[in-house]
C-alpha cells in the first residue's frame, strides 16, 4: 500500500511539473504583454550583462572582471536594447508601418537594419562605452571620440549585425506578436552580444 501511495504520489508531481512546463511559456507571454516595456528592460539588462560576463570569464578567460566594462553592457541593454528599441520597433515602427502586410514587415526589417542599427544602436554603444570608461571630462570630446572609433568600425560593425538580424529580425517581424519582439531578440542576441562585447568591449590599448 505503501509503495503504491507513493507511486501515485510520484505520477501526481511529474504530472503537475509536466502541466506548469507547458503553461510557462503561456504565462509568460501573458506577463509580457501586461507590462511590455518593464520585461523588455529587465530582460535586456540581464541578457547583455549576462552575455559580457561569459565573454570576459569563459571566452577571455580573465582573471578579473571589468567592471566598468559590465556597467556599458548593463547600461546598453537596459536604456537602448529595452527601453528605446521597444519604443523604436513597437511605437514608431508600428505607426509608420502600422499592421503585418508583407510590405510593412518588410519595411519595418529594412528599417531595422539600415536605419536603426547604424544610425542609433552602435552609435549609442560606442557613446556609452566611451562615457563609462573613458578619461575625458568634456562631454563633446567624449562624442567626438567615441563616434571617430565608430567610424573605424563600422563596417565591421555592419557586416557582423547584418549576419545575424537579416534572418533574426525576419523572426521579430514576420512571426512573432509586438509584446514577444523585445524578449525575443534579447534571447537571440546572447551570442551576438558575446561578439559585440569580445570584438567592442575591451579597450582599444588591449586589443
Amino acid at each position: 500500500v505503501t509503495q503504491a501511495s507513493s507511486s501515485a504520489a510520484f505520477e501526481l508531481h511529474k504530472a503537475q511539473l509536466l502541466r506548469a512546463i507547458h503553461e510557462l511559456p503561456h504565462r509568460l507571454s501573458s506577463v509580457f504583454e501586461r507590462r511590455p516595456m518593464l520585461a523588455a528592460v529587465l530582460i535586456c539588462t540581464c541578457k547583455s550583462g549576462a552575455a559580457d560576463l561569459v565573454t570576459q570569464v569563459v571566452i577571455e578567460r580573465n582573471d578579473k572582471i571589468d567592471e566598468r566594462r559590465s556597467l556599458v553592457f548593463l547600461s546598453f541593454g537596459g536604456f537602448y536594447q529595452g527601453f528605446f528599441q521597444y519604443l523604436l520597433w513597437n511605437v514608431v515602427f508600428e505607426r509608420v508601418w502600422p499592421g503585418a502586410s508583407l510590405r510593412a514587415n518588410l519595411s519595418k526589417l529594412a528599417a531595422t537594419n539600415l536605419i536603426s542599427d547604424p544610425v542609433f544602436f552602435f552609435p549609442t554603444f560606442y557613446i556609452l562605452k566611451e562615457a563609462l570608461t573613458g578619461s575625458c571630462n568634456d562631454p563633446w570630446m567624449t562624442v567626438a571620440t567615441a563616434l571617430g572609433r565608430y567610424r573605424q568600425n563600422c563596417v565591421t560593425d555592419w557586416m557582423a549585425g547584418w549576419m545575424v538580424w537579416v534572418p533574426g529580425h525576419y523572426v521579430t517581424y514576420f512571426l512573432l506578436p509586438v509584446h514577444l519582439r523585445v524578449p525575443w531578440v534579447a534571447v537571440a542576441s546572447f551570442a551576438y552580444i558575446c561578439i559585440l562585447s569580445y570584438l567592442r568591449g575591451r579597450d582599444e590599448e588591449t586589443r
